[in-house]
């Protein structure tokens, strides 16, 4: 019994020779003096702790015990686990339960753990990370608990990015063969293990963040790179989730859309989180962005319950189409269009544009709406005018912005297309207002209509006007 003491003392110094060797790498090919010495101690330890009745955990014992095992950073690694949990059983023996060789035994854990990330090995991985999670929960430890949680995170985002990169290149074979057989092609959903991976990560991220929150004066950086992390983790999941619910309203599949409403929940969950997140860090551009998802996941929604039918689905139709207005007005709050950075100023033309589209796609544009509408009052109008109203706020957002002809960067590419995205909606919009004021007899207002879309042709021709 007064020898377990020494015993335990010697088996973390092994541990501790271990982690430092895997620290320097550690992949000799042929052992020098340091390792040498170290593997004698493991050596020596075994066969006296072996003789005692103290046996490493099953897994280890291979690794432990193998006079031939490799001098690799994993390795070395798992030596020093192993090392770690025999001091944790002699300690156990004589009553001691020191906190420090727990997480000893967590960093070692933690360590194997991202080792496995980095060799693919994402099963091996996660069990390391769980393990390392509870010993430093045992040893009291919030922030080194709080960073296996994000390394926890990276393997669901590696996970998720596995299933992405299979979906990408099933699809490019498969739309390969549609497209050239004349096929009207949609982008593939999303698969459910990716959303469940993505949505594993941003739990994991969401417990980190959680877990340092109360020590974030002590740990400002790894908070604040830590919400960051979350706050992507969150739009990443809340915009895979979109893109389904969007791609199963353009089948307009009923099965799809009963899979859909639950994923509709999960979405404005995420995207609010996200848009809380950024407005905590800042991070204003982000916070927009965030806003104008969540209204045009509501008019995604909107239009999805209108195409239902019934009175019901009118009622809901209505609801979400207030919720996204809320969301769109708080995009296009004052600070994104006022004194506005150019990203803000971008995202402000493209809410515009989601709602001009929106009213117009809703107006039943088209030469029978118009015959309708003569009799049907002035909805029909009201929608076209309100659509006509933001399409032309953001024309008039990026009136005078730059775009390089030719080698222009990825903003000038997105001010061009915005600003041609809007101008076809603007068209289209007075075309069908120009019918409808013409049925309902309003000869005036027509004239004015048709002066504006003269307007609009000679402008879209002549690039100095823009």
């Amino acid at each position: 019994v007064r020898s377990l003491p020494i015993l335990a003392q010697l088996a973390q110094q092994a541990g501790d020779t271990w982690m430092r060797l895997s620290e320097a790498g550690g992949d000799a090919a042929s052992p020098a003096s340091e390792p040498a010495q170290a593997s004698a101690l493991r050596d020596w330890l075994s066969d006296t702790l072996t003789a005692g009745g103290v046996a490493p955990l099953p897994s280890l014992a291979g690794a432990l015990g193998s006079e031939t095992a490799a001098l690799s950073r994993a390795g070395n690694v798992q030596d020093a686990c192993g090392c770690y949990y025999w001091a944790l059983r002699l300690s156990d023996k004589v009553g001691a339960d020191p906190p420090a060789l727990v997480r000893r035994l967590g960093g070692g854990l933690n360590q194997r753990g991202r080792l496995a990330l980095v060799a693919g090995e994402l099963r091996a991985a996660e069990a390391s990370f769980r393990d390392a999670f509870a010993a430093f929960s045992h040893a009291s430890d919030p922030v080194n608990a709080a960073l296996v949680l994000v390394n926890h995170a990276t393997v669901c985002r590696s996970r998720a990015r596995s299933k992405q990169r299979a979906r990408s290149s099933c699809r490019s074979a498969t739309l390969q063969a549609l497209v050239a057989a004349g096929a009207a092609v949609l982008e593939e959903v999303p698969s459910a293990e990716e959303v469940e991976q993505l949505a594993e990560a941003a739990r994991q991220q969401r417990r980190a963040v959680d877990a340092i929150r109360p020590l974030r004066g002590a740990q400002p950086s790894f908070y604040l790179a830590s919400v960051r992390q979350l706050a992507d983790d969150e739009r990443e999941l809340g915009l895979t989730l979109l893109a389904a619910i969007e791609r199963s309203a353009e089948r307009g599949a009923e099965r799809g859309a009963e899979r859909a409403e639950p994923a509709f929940g999960r979405a404005a969950e995420s995207l609010g989180r996200a848009q809380a997140l950024n407005e905590e860090l800042g991070e204003a551009a982000r916070a927009q962005e965030m806003a104008r998802w969540q209204g045009f996941l509501y008019l995604v929604g909107a239009r999805r319950e209108r195409g239902g039918g019934g009175g019901r689905g009118r009622t809901t139709a209505s609801s979400r189409l207030t919720l996204a207005l809320r969301h769109y007005d708080r995009a296009l709050s004052p600070p994104a269009e006022g004194s506005a950075s150019a990203a803000m100023e971008e995202c402000a033309a493209a809410c515009r544009l989601d709602l001009a589209t929106f009213y117009l796609s809703s107006s039943g544009a088209g030469a029978g709406a118009t015959a309708a509408a003569g009799t049907a009052g002035g909805g029909h109008r009201a929608r076209l005018e309100s659509g006509l109203t933001h399409a032309r706020a953001g024309l008039s957002l990026l009136q005078g912005r730059p775009v390089a002809s030719g080698g222009g960067d990825a903003d000038d590419s997105l001010v061009a297309s915005l600003r041609r995205d809007l101008a076809d909606a603007a068209e289209r919009l007075l075309r069908e207002l120009i019918r409808a004021t013409a049925v309902a007899g309003n000869s005036s207002r027509a004239e004015t209509l048709k002066e504006e879309y003269r307007a609009l042709l000679s402008s879209r021709t002549d690039p100095k006007s823009r």
